[in-house]
């Protein structure tokens, strides 16, 4: 990349990312599926990826090589929030991560979340809406719908679980 000139190398990122940016965020969504944070990750990974164009071989892979940078923001950002229960453990994030296979076809991966998604009850969508849409807390939620914190957590896990094992049996069927 050095070759180019400061503005046309500018011009070929720009030209890359806006053709990619979709499946590199559609990989992050999968991972992290809040919309601020979401946007926030995609954010850090566009600027890293930036910063570090240089790094790209041209003729590469541009996807690939914009999801193996958000794969490591997406675990970063778990890294950060490995306190809070309600997000994957740090491992299973790493473990769901690692199986790259699965998230080559981005666009595979939010059609098979959205097919996913409709499977569920009314009351789990609802759930899943009140912590991800709306942003409240699981506290908030519990208090909304009258269980203890504790409980919905777990209620909360089981969702996350269903809804990973369905995209997975959905890609690799």
């Amino acid at each position: 990349m050095d070759s180019y000139p400061s503005d046309l190398k500018y011009k070929l990122y720009i030209r890359l990312l806006t053709s990619n940016q979709r499946r590199i965020y559609y990989f992050i969504y999968a991972m992290v599926p809040n919309y601020s944070v979401c946007d926030d990750i995609m954010q850090e990974t566009t600027l890293f990826m930036w910063e570090h164009f240089d790094q790209f071989k041209e003729g590469s892979n541009f996807t690939a090589w914009g999801i193996s940078i958000a794969r490591n923001m997406v675990l970063q950002h778990c890294r950060k929030q490995r306190e809070n229960k309600l997000i994957f453990s740090f491992e299973t994030m790493e473990n769901i991560i690692n199986q790259s296979d699965v998230f080559d076809s981005s666009d595979d991966v939010a059609e098979a979340l959205r097919h996913c998604l409709k499977k569920l009850n009314s009351r789990q969508r609802e759930l899943l809406e009140m912590r991800y849409y709306q942003g409240n807390s699981i506290q908030t939620i519990a208090e909304r719908v009258g269980q203890v914190s504790s409980h919905l957590y777990r209620v909360m896990a089981n969702i996350h679980k269903s809804l990973l094992r369905c995209i997975n049996i959905r890609l690799l069927s």
